[in-house]
């Protein structure tokens, strides 16, 4: 059963141009269909920049995002696990009394490098988490598949940088 997701937290996931995408062309592998005359859809371009500026409207700042995911949580005292995957590094967290518990993905983690001209990556290894419930608590051992090794990516940076300075658009697709 698949779930819509907020729209008072659409802007917090996506920025306006990947919104005004997903809307054109709709979400594959999700019940989403296309709104905007380039998919198929029914909506103008101009329908579709004001329904943007709407859900703009209507976004909820952090503090109140974080209120409701807490609130949520201490609401159900029966979960004690919450696990979520494929972000850049296993996390440990607690929210409102609960674990949270983030598998590493399988994609590249950017170097801290604070020079805007260079450019770096770690292939970060896959990794795994399985969770063992005993019928009192949750056991995890996480587990990375393979050694990482450091990318150089000064060549993209430098793409960016161009494309950025000639005032060309980053096209999506």
């Amino acid at each position: 059963h698949w779930k819509a997701p907020a729209l008072t937290t659409v802007l917090s996931r996506f920025d306006e141009a990947e919104v005004g995408h997903i809307l054109d062309y709709g979400r594959p592998g999700t019940p989403m269909p296309a709104w905007g005359l380039p998919g198929g859809g029914p909506m103008t371009t101009q329908q579709v920049e004001q329904l943007i500026v709407y859900l703009r409207s209507i976004q909820l700042d952090q503090e109140t995002t974080t209120a409701q995911v807490e609130d949520g949580i201490a609401a159900l005292p029966q979960v004690a696990l919450g696990v979520a995957g494929h972000l850049h590094r296993p996390i440990q967290a607690v929210i409102a009394s609960t674990l949270v518990s983030v598998c590493p993905s399988t994609g590249f983690q950017l170097d801290l490098d604070l020079n805007p001209t260079r450019g770096g990556a770690v292939d970060e290894p896959p990794g795994f988490q399985l969770h063992r419930w005993d019928g009192g608590r949750f056991v995890t051992h996480t587990g990375m598949v393979r050694d990482g090794r450091r990318i150089d990516i000064t060549a993209f940076v430098e793409y960016v940088l161009g494309r950025a300075e000639r005032g060309e658009d980053f096209p999506k697709g």
